[in-house]
């Protein structure tokens, strides 16, 4: 059997943290959280420093109180300029939205998703990997 997929997910919901990373592990996934940026950066280089790293990240785009996406899939691209990356969030008309790639991102889940848009927007996303 193939190794599971390996996910960082950034979300700073407590509660749509869990119910998400329980989604993903539900779908097989190999699953890692954080609530912030300055978190999920640490996370990232440290799996990566021990031979461990993601295959993709979901970033919630905006996170109170802490780092939102774009600042930290900037500073995850420096560690890893080929990383699949998907933000997640609730507002619709955010520059991002229109100009992900630009932003550094190749798919976008709306919030609220349910099982089946999370799992299909990450296996899209891990299909188109160019890594």
């Amino acid at each position: 059997m193939d190794k599971a997929k390996r996910i960082l997910l950034m979300e700073d919901d407590r509660h749509l943290r869990e119910v998400t990373e329980l989604m993903l592990k539900k779908a097989g996934y190999d699953v890692a959280t954080a609530s912030d940026g300055a978190e999920a950066i640490e996370i990232f280089e440290i799996e990566k420093d021990a031979g461990r790293p993601f295959d993709i990240v979901i970033l919630g785009l905006i996170v109170s109180g802490g780092m939102g996406g774009i600042e930290t899939i900037g500073k995850i691209r420096a560690v890893d300029p080929d990383i699949n990356a998907i933000v997640s969030t609730t507002h619709a008309g955010n520059p991002v939205l229109s100009r992900l790639r630009e932003y550094g991102f190749q798919a976008v889940l709306r919030k609220p998703y349910e099982m089946n848009e999370l799992t299909e927007t990450v296996r899209q996303t891990l299909t188109h990997d160019t890594r």
